[in-house]
């Protein structure tokens, strides 16, 4: 579990799985998304890939960033974890997790909003 805490528990991890998961491909999307610096999404993003939860090819000009099998298993992490946030630290309007993420919820029967 250390290994894992140590890979995702930093700020942004999670947030630029999130994303990938919505359909965020593009340096330029997961940039809008997040309002991250350059400096630290382009590290994130190459960290990413060296752990094994995103890919980066080319398409055209720009590289593409697509989650791995590994990465989009996280998707079942972001769905309990978005639950518990909900349960003990409730926002005024959450915002609804994107599809991967709901259907990983409800496939191990928790409610996402």
């Amino acid at each position: 579990m250390a290994h894992a805490v140590g890979l995702l528990g930093d700020r942004w991890t999670l947030l630029l799985v999130r994303e990938a998961l919505a359909g965020a491909e593009r340096y330029e999307q997961f940039q809008t998304r997040l309002g991250m610096s350059d400096n630290t999404l382009s590290r994130k993003l190459r960290d990413l890939v060296q752990a094994g939860l995103l890919e980066r090819t080319s398409e055209g000009a720009r590289p593409v960033y697509r989650l791995t099998s590994a990465g989009a298993d996280l998707a079942s992490v972001l769905a309990v974890l978005g639950v518990w946030n909900q349960r003990w630290f409730a926002v005024p309007k959450p915002r609804r997790p994107p599809p991967p993420v709901v259907d990983a919820a409800e496939s191990l029967g928790l409610s996402t909003v």
